[in-house]
């Protein structure tokens, strides 16, 4: 990957123009190794509606979109949500009611007062 070019800037510039001249050579991008929080991070601080991944060639392997992205911060929510809870293993079998109380209790608790 050696640029991007926004649609706007594709559509508006001239005929003769070469992709070269339009282009930006300063690329953010995210490496296929990169953890899922910190691509969310990355896009919402550029604002991005789309973000390029590489590897480690800078060979393009495809995009992230927003979409994915609001999928995952919507699942890193609902987990953060669930240890703050204490409720994370409340969908596991093997977990007694009594076992599962222990482990909210503390924080029904400090909820209560």
């Amino acid at each position: 990957m050696v640029g991007v070019i926004s649609l706007r800037d594709l559509i508006i510039s001239e005929e003769d123009w070469v992709v070269s001249d339009v282009m930006s050579e300063r690329v953010v991008y995210a490496s296929a190794g990169d953890d899922q929080e910190s691509i969310a991070k990355l896009m919402r601080d550029y604002d991005f509606l789309a973000l390029p991944v590489v590897d480690f060639k800078k060979h393009l392997l495809g995009i992230i979109t927003v979409d994915d992205i609001l999928d995952v911060m919507d699942e890193e929510a609902s987990d953060d949500y669930s240890k703050l809870a204490a409720v994370t293993d409340m969908d596991r079998n093997d977990l007694s009611a009594i076992d599962a109380a222990k482990k909210r209790l503390p924080w029904l608790i400090i909820c209560y007062f």
